[in-house]
């Protein structure tokens, strides 16, 4: 386990600026989840948050409707937008989706929407136990011990032999993010703010900013597996994103399929979804 780096840029004095989100309120704001853009219809909605993360979404689709049956009771934890929960929804699946608040409009526009206000770093959910529970893209905010405490309420949530399907949320920890995250981000935050200082005379300062941790395919299968579950399988995808992070090699896949496919080839040691399905042991219930 890494823990995890970005940088940003801030203008000087900017009072707002925390250097690790302890919030709620302030993820949201980082994550950019009070963006209202595409709101005003549900086709808007999904047009807005599947279409511009395609390869995420569509790999989530893809893999979560091959393993989901739509008599299961599933959980989703820190829905977000609940973007794939809708997706599951309008395709028939059970599912209820949870997380600290409900954000923008989005019950509005999905009133048939279950959503239910959840802390799972508090303790199970209450009364009822499910079938599958989903946490996507969340896990990477936690370090070991925390996670340790999130398992075992998940766990107990769960029905007897139930499944836990996690999308960890990035590229695992090995030499290539350790470049990307500590190295090229480093380098160009302090680039494009000396250029923009240069030329615009804006006063910016390059602050570094807690993101979350990368954990190892083994790292993060030890982990859940020592909590009372066994790994099943895993389904990688998106083989893009990490090393677009770059402005540089973002410029560079924007310059034909050579460049892509170089960028893809490469990008096969840090695929950014890493979705992994475990089933709950029938001996840990014993432990309930």
């Amino acid at each position: 386990m890494r823990e995890w780096f970005k940088y940003f840029l801030v203008e000087e004095g900017e009072s707002f600026y925390a250097a690790k989100d302890k919030t709620f309120e302030q993820n949201a704001k980082t994550m950019a989840y009070g963006r209202q853009e595409g709101f005003s219809s549900r086709g808007e909605f999904i047009k807005t948050y599947y279409e511009e993360n395609q390869v995420r979404h569509k790999k989530y689709d893809e893999v979560l409707k091959s393993v989901l049956r739509k008599d299961e009771k599933v959980l989703s934890i820190a829905s977000g937008r609940c973007v794939s929960e809708i997706l599951l929804m309008e395709s028939g699946h059970n599912i209820t989706c949870s997380d600290l608040d409900m954000i923008g409009k989005v019950k509005e526009l999905f009133p048939e929407l279950h959503f239910v206000r959840y802390d799972v770093t508090k303790g199970p959910f209450p009364d009822t136990r499910f079938d599958t529970i989903l946490a996507i893209q969340l896990f990477y905010l936690f370090d070991q011990t925390q996670l340790e405490d999130i398992l075992r309420n998940l766990k107990s949530s769960l029905k007897t032999g139930g499944r836990l399907i996690v999308d960890i949320s990035g590229a695992q920890d090995n030499f290539l993010t350790y470049v990307i995250d500590n190295c090229i981000g480093w380098y160009e935050a302090h680039l494009k703010g000396f250029v923009l200082k240069f030329f615009k005379k804006r006063r910016l300062r390059v602050k570094k900013k807690h993101h979350g941790f990368r954990y190892t395919d083994k790292e993060f299968v030890t982990l859940v597996e020592k909590a009372g579950f066994k790994f099943s399988q895993v389904y990688r995808a998106d083989y893009r994103t990490e090393l677009e992070r770059s402005y540089i090699i973002r410029r560079l896949a924007g310059l034909g399929k050579i460049f892509r496919g170089l960028i893809e080839f490469m990008g096969q040691a840090v695929p950014y979804l890493r979705i992994f399905i475990f089933e709950k042991n029938h001996e840990s219930d014993r432990g309930n």
